[in-house]
C-alpha cells in the first residue's frame, strides 16, 4: 500500500497517519491498522489536521505561483475550529528569496487547554524546513521558509485563491501522495485527551468519558470498584493500573 490508501477505514490515509508503526493504546494493533490509536471516543481521521500544505514541487518553494497553507502565528488542536483554511485566512503567496529573515521567528504550536497545554511543536514543511513569521500589522504576517543558513523564501498575505487550493484541513490525497502536507496527529495519541490526569485505558475500564474531564466520577470509581468486582481495586498509573 502506498501513503494514499487507507489501511485500518479510519478514513485517514496511511500517509497522514501518526507515528503509524507504534502501538499507542496498547492493544495489539499498530496505529497504522488501528482506527483509533487512543482509544478515545473518537476514529484517528476526526483527530490530524493539517497545519501546512502547499502547491511547491518536490520542495522548490521560489517562483510565481507557489503558495503554502498555515495557520500563522500558531494552531493548537486542542481548538480545532482554528484551523481554517479559507484563503483570507490561511493563503500566502511566494514573494521572493531573501538572505536574512531579521525579526522572524519560529512558529510553534501549542496542544491543550489554555494554561494546561503540551509542549509546542515546531511548525516544518513536509521536507523540515522551518516555518517561520514575522508580524508587519495587527494579525498580519510574513512567512519565511528557511532552506539554509542564507536561504529564505518569502510569502506574503494573499486572498486570491489559486486552481488547486484546498479548504479543507484535513489531508487531501492530491497533495499528500506528492508529499506536499504537514500534520498535527497529537490528539489521535494522546492518552490523557480530556488533560484530567487519567489514563484513557483507566476511563475505558470504569465506563467513563475519556474526552471529558470527569475527575468526579473517577473518584467514585476508585472507592467502589470497576463494575466487575466489589470493592476498591484500581488507580491510575500512567499507562493504566495497579491494583489496589
Amino acid at each position: 500500500m502506498g501513503p494514499s490508501a487507507v489501511g485500518d477505514d479510519d478514513g485517514l490515509f496511511d500517509g497522514a497517519e501518526p507515528s503509524p508503526w507504534e502501538d499507542t493504546d496498547e492493544d495489539g494493533l499498530i496505529n497504522i491498522r488501528d482506527t483509533n490509536s487512543n482509544d478515545d471516543n473518537f476514529d484517528d481521521d476526526e483527530q490530524v489536521w493539517v497545519v501546512f500544505r502547499t502547491n511547491a514541487v518536490e520542495g522548490d518553494y521560489s517562483g510565481s505561483g507557489v503558495s503554502v497553507g498555515l495557520i500563522a502565528p500558531s494552531a493548537n488542536p486542542y481548538y480545532p475550529e482554528v484551523y481554517d483554511y479559507q484563503a483570507s485566512v490561511a493563503l500566502y503567496t511566494w514573494d521572493s528569496t531573501v538572505t536574512s529573515a531579521t525579526g522572524a521567528g519560529q512558529i510553534y504550536n501549542p496542544y491543550g487547554p489554555n494554561g494546561d497545554e503540551r509542549p509546542p511543536v515546531p511548525l516544518t514543511t513536509p521536507e523540515g524546513y522551518a516555518v517561520l513569521q514575522k508580524e508587519e500589522g495587527s494579525s498580519v504576517y510574513d512567512i519565511y521558509l528557511q532552506l539554509g543558513p542564507t536561504q529564505y523564501e518569502r510569502f506574503v498575505k494573499d486572498s486570491n485563491a489559486p486552481g488547486d487550493w484546498s479548504e479543507s484541513n484535513r489531508s487531501q490525497q492530491a497533495f499528500l501522495k506528492n508529499h506536499q502536507e504537514t500534520y498535527d496527529g497529537r490528539v489521535a495519541l494522546d492518552m490523557d485527551p480530556d488533560f484530567d490526569g487519567i489514563s484513557t485505558i483507566a476511563e475505558d475500564l470504569c465506563n467513563l468519558n475519556p474526552d471529558s474531564n470527569d475527575t468526579d466520577s473517577w473518584t467514585r470509581c476508585i472507592a467502589w470498584g470497576d463494575g466487575r468486582s466489589a470493592g476498591p481495586r484500581w488507580l491510575s498509573s500512567e499507562r493504566g493500573f495497579i491494583s489496589m
